[in-house]
């Protein structure tokens, strides 16, 4: 246990190290340095090198860097959203609390790259991220990270089967010439093409056969009267909610991305260091409920009664709280940069 104590530690250590707050370059050459200077003044530079860099808080919102190399940069808490990345080469890149809301990544290579904590709602990507604890080889299992996923190849389509065409190979023959001398070399004539005649359809004529009318099927009964013979009706099966269901997996994994929890009863549940981005959770109770350290960017959490609840280091970025009633909350370290917040009652407390 103290092994593994002191590689998370080192760990920590080696990514905030890594994240310094130096000067802005970085560590990137002198082109890219220059390169850096003309995007924050156009705010476009496309297909240039930016690999190496410091982007982290910096406001890029918008920006066209299409095809670019940003190998090896980064984003700690910076604002990328709606952002052109078409292309763009990533590698390495670390993209610690960035806002990538509406970016478009698609063709962008994203081998290694860190997402962990960035906010990727809207974000057009060509794959997927899904969990991965990258240090478990070394028994350390604490430790997960988003790890991006290549949307798998389409099936090729096998090819149109081709009709095979046979050549007859070029048979020939020797006789002797005509005045019976030197052989001759004589070409078989094509054999004649014998004319095929169309087969006429031919038309059988069957009998109609008539169906006995359909008949109720009756019973007998003993004073002689006949009573039509009823199935029993199947009694139907209410469908599943797919909201009770997003809750168990909720429960069971702390992990429901996007999910529709509206309007549910969440009251009292333990929901720490549960992932629940851009889920929505409007209209939800959750009274007492712990949200600790819980992953709120982008929830919609309108209307939702958190009396009480324990929203100590959440994040709740770009979140909606119009309408939530905050009375009672823990709110030590909670994050509530670009939330919604108007008619949200409580706020003020413990401010």
């Amino acid at each position: 246990m103290k092994k593994n104590t002191v590689v998370v530690s080192s760990i920590f250590a080696l990514i905030l190290n890594f994240a310094g707050v130096a000067d802005s370059s970085g560590s990137g050459g002198v082109a890219a340095k220059e390169n850096l200077r003309i995007l924050l003044q156009k705010r476009t530079c496309k297909e240039c090198d930016l690999s190496g860099l410091n982007f982290n808080r910096m406001d890029l919102s918008g920006v066209d860097i299409e095809g670019a190399d940003l190998s090896l940069s980064t984003f700690f808490l910076t604002d990328l959203s709606g952002a052109n990345m078409k292309g763009c080469t990533l590698n390495g890149a670390v993209f610690g609390g960035a806002d990538l809301e509406q970016a478009d990544l698609r063709g962008a290579d994203l081998r290694g790259v860190d997402m962990s904590t960035a906010y990727i709602t809207g974000a057009l990507l060509d794959g997927g991220f899904i969990t991965d604890v990258p240090y478990e080889n070394i028994g350390v299992t604490e430790l997960e990270k988003e790890v991006y996923v290549e949307e798998q190849e389409k099936p090729k389509k096998n090819p149109d089967n081709k009709t095979a065409v046979v050549v007859a190979e070029n048979v020939t023959t020797e006789q002797p010439g005509d005045d019976g001398g030197a052989l001759q070399t004589v070409q078989p004539e094509a054999p004649e093409v014998k004319k095929i005649n169309p087969v006429e359809t031919a038309v059988v004529s069957m009998p109609k056969v008539e169906e006995p009318p359909a008949e109720t099927a009756v019973e007998k009964v003993e004073s002689g009267n006949a009573v039509e013979k009823t199935e029993p009706v199947p009694e139907l099966q209410p469908a599943e909610n797919p909201k009770k269901k997003q809750l168990e997996r909720l429960l069971d994994t702390k992990r429901c991305y996007g999910c529709d929890l509206s309007g549910l009863d969440l009251s009292g549940k333990n929901l720490k260091n549960a992932d629940l981005e851009a889920a929505d959770l409007s209209g939800c109770n959750l009274l007492d409920a712990n949200l600790e350290n819980a992953n709120l960017k982008g929830a919609n959490l309108k209307d939702a009664d958190l009396r009480n609840a324990d929203l100590e280091s959440a994040d709740l970025y770009k979140a909606d709280l119009r309408g939530a009633d905050l009375t009672g909350t823990k709110r030590k370290n909670t994050l509530l940069d670009g939330a919604l917040l108007e008619g949200t009652v409580g706020l003020s407390e413990g401010m």
